[in-house]
């Protein structure tokens, strides 16, 4: 009874003085006995004010001062080392940030926010099964946190834990603003685990909640792809470059399905297309060169291969494409030149040394064909005999 009226004396002289700022916790070390004396309250809520506007002011130093001192007069009561804690991972003063977190655990075993602040702290530092023991403690006190449970699906990610991580991330969406982002992620994750079914159902949540999502439609076609169904494939590359001009991987992989399927004219629109948005794509070049020397454009090919090289120098298939071009071009020493490249980049590149032997026979130099030859018998090359018999035909 005597504590239930002075509670109600105190909350009445608080509703008295509301326009002051008057912290909750004060009320709670009173009763219980923290602060003894009128002088040590006084400095104690001075402090704790003080510290309160310099962290919303963003002074941090300032405001640890002023926790340190609180927490020196009040050291039974965690709320002061709960806002040091907030204030050294502010600062990045993390092993400092821990103690606090661990002090306010001694006297609270059951605070969810130091363990949830302690969770943030391992995962920024890179130490992940800590993390997800923090996230754990900390829902097993509290539940329904979407943000923790993001977060413990980041540290599993890190761990290689998939399963875990889509788990994880899949409760944060229940229990946090549907995003598209996490979607995304989980898609991701399914599409590692080889689940396309799952992950083709994951990005079309990502869509269905944000549907200028272009990198989801773009996953969607890698999938389709994948799943050989090559209409819903081009479907969804073209959703992706409708939302974004200027995806240059999207291009690419449309570029490819018309090659692959013959279409050499939309393939070569659609390499150039991908090189507009990228002018370093490597692959892109690469394949564009194939499709002009499918076309018999070898002049063209031969300028997309010297591109793919000029930004990828050790680009071995490159340098043997073009040796092969400039054979159809009767450009022989160039050919051979190019072929030698190809070899310095990767000794045992096989299809390199063939093509190399077959050039030098074909302007009569039988003895460097016949080098070749040997090259490959060291390499255990079916292509050897292949050699072997159109040399001595």
């Amino acid at each position: 009874m005597y504590w239930q009226c002075r509670l109600l004396a105190l909350t009445e002289i608080n509703q008295q003085h509301s326009k002051r700022f008057q912290p909750e916790f004060l009320l709670h070390m009173e009763i219980f006995g923290f602060i003894k004396g009128r002088k040590e309250k006084k400095l104690l809520q001075e402090a704790i004010e003080l510290g309160d506007r310099l962290f919303e002011k963003d002074e941090y130093e300032g405001a640890i001062q002023q926790f340190t001192q609180a927490a020196k007069l009040a050291p039974d009561d965690p709320y002061a080392f709960q806002k040091l804690g907030k204030l050294y991972t502010s600062i990045n003063n993390y092993q400092q940030a821990i103690e606090a977190y661990r002090k306010v655990l001694s006297l609270r075993p059951d605070d969810h926010a130091s363990h949830k602040g302690l969770g943030e702290i391992y995962l920024q530092t890179g130490r992940y099964q800590e993390a997800i023991g923090a996230y754990k403690r900390a829902v097993a006190i509290q539940n329904g946190d979407g943000r923790l449970y993001h977060d413990m699906g980041v540290a599993y990610e890190h761990l290689e834990h998939a399963e875990e991580a889509i788990a994880a991330y899949e409760k944060s969406q229940v229990y946090g603003i549907p995003s598209p982002q996490i979607q995304f992620q989980i898609g991701t994750l399914y599409y590692r685990l080889e689940r396309l079914e799952n992950a083709l159902q994951s990005f079309q949540e990502a869509v269905n909640i944000h549907p200028d999502f272009a990198e989801a439609y773009y996953k969607m076609g890698i999938i389709y792809s994948k799943m050989q169904e090559t209409e819903k494939a081009i479907e969804a590359y073209e959703d992706a470059i409708e939302r974004n001009p200027d995806y240059s991987e999207a291009y690419y992989n449309l570029g490819v399905i018309y090659h692959r399927q013959g279409h050499f004219e939309e393939a070569i629109t659609l390499y150039r297309q991908a090189i507009r948005a990228n002018a370093n794509f490597t692959d892109a070049h690469y394949n564009l060169a194939i499709a002009y020397t499918n076309l018999l454009f070898h002049e063209d090919a031969v300028r997309s291969y010297k591109e793919a090289i000029r930004i990828d120098p050790d680009f071995a298939d490159a340098y043997l494409q073009l040796g092969v071009t400039y054979r159809k071009l009767r450009r022989y020493k160039d050919a051979i030149e190019s072929c030698k490249q190809a070899i310095r980049i990767n000794p045992e590149f096989r299809d390199a040394h063939y093509k190399l032997g077959q050039i030098h026979l074909l302007v009569g130099d039988h003895a460097a064909a016949l080098n070749e030859y040997k090259m490959l018998q060291n390499l255990n090359s079916p292509l050897a005999e292949k050699l072997f018999n159109e040399i001595y035909r």
